[in-house]
């Protein structure tokens, strides 16, 4: 596994079909993250939890999930920035970067205990005053060739 990314999608159905959105239901690789109410009807936010580059084809493979993930990203930041109402302080949007030099044993333990943490939050019931946020983790390469 090289990196891991959570993305959280927004499909309307009448744009992407819904036996399609059942079918990606049905073997897991969406479930319903939030809903909203629109003239009456229920319209349904799919989350895709995890998105893995594991033992792709070729780094071109590779980089063209890495390309549409981070693409998806910044949709959402131009979206919310175009927006009336942005407010970064109130909205607790923020960017973190650390870079730490780890074994391979210690970074998948820390990832390990990230991903406990986030789902002991990922399922709470939602309330009036709970909003979808989206938290992007993600693991890059400092750039120095990889020695055997």
């Amino acid at each position: 596994m090289f990196a891991i990314f959570s993305i959280i999608a927004v499909e309307r159905i009448k744009r992407f079909g819904m036996r399609k959105i059942d079918k990606m239901l049905e073997v897991g690789a969406i479930y319903v993250a939030d809903t909203n109410k629109v003239r009456g009807q229920t319209e349904n936010v799919y989350s895709i939890k995890e998105m893995y580059i594991s033992n792709p084809k070729s780094n071109e493979d590779s980089m063209r999930i890495v390309t549409v993930s981070l693409m998806q990203i910044i949709d959402l930041y131009d979206r919310y920035f175009n927006g009336d109402d942005a407010d970064v302080n109130r909205d607790k949007l923020f960017m973190l970067n650390y870079a730490i030099a780890l074994s391979d044993i210690d970074f998948s333990d820390m990832m390990n205990e990230i991903f406990a943490v986030v789902d002991k939050y990922q399922h709470k019931q939602k309330s009036e005053n709970t909003r979808l946020r989206n938290l992007y983790l993600l693991s890059a390469p400092e750039g120095e060739k990889y020695e055997k």
